[in-house]
């Protein structure tokens, strides 16, 4: 009679263990992309093609925010710290116009999750400027267990060039 009843409940904690198995109990939602939402930019470092940036050039960049789309009224300037572990070592890390820090004075986020207004990236190593306008970024909550944001449109205006950036990870290299 024991050996039954052992059985039995075996095979019930067995069935407990398989249904729990079908719902979210054993997803790992950490693969969720924490970075689908942001316009991330990069200096690319193939110098030796030509089109790609020194370090000490790249070095050199810092990003004017504006709050309007058409490059007027200037919010600050946002210049990089070029220890390597910075998050503003643009270099090193790129440059993702979502995460900049709020000018000063500013309360809340000014930017939200997705950059909004202007941005110009000046290099005056090179005497150069990159102009980033017209955000059009967009995405999806999933509805399963995770219900991770998931990138549908990212685009955007680059020297008044039209930029498609869709998906992850989104990344747009700027060159020389």
């Amino acid at each position: 009679m024991t050996t039954v009843l052992l059985v039995k409940r075996l095979a019930f904690l067995t069935l407990l263990t398989l249904l729990a198995g079908c719902g979210c109990n054993n997803v790992d939602c950490v693969s969720c992309n924490l970075e689908e939402y942001r316009v991330l930019l990069r200096f690319s470092p193939d110098s030796l093609q030509g089109s790609g940036f020194r370090r000490s050039e790249a070095n050199s960049a810092y990003v004017v925010r504006y709050a309007n789309q058409d490059f007027s009224g200037a919010r600050d300037t946002i210049r990089q710290e070029l220890r390597r572990e910075s998050y503003l070592n643009f270099y090193a890390n790129g440059l993702d116009l979502s995460t900049l820090p709020a000018p000063a004075g500013a309360t809340g986020s000014i930017t939200g999750p997705f950059p909004q207004g202007s941005y110009r990236i000046v290099v005056p190593a090179l005497s150069r400027q990159y102009d980033i306008s017209g955000f059009d970024v967009a995405g999806e909550t999933g509805d399963g267990c995770c219900a991770c944001y998931r990138n549908t449109r990212r685009r955007f205006t680059l020297n008044g060039q039209y930029v498609t950036a869709d998906g992850a990870p989104g990344i747009t290299a700027l060159t020389r």
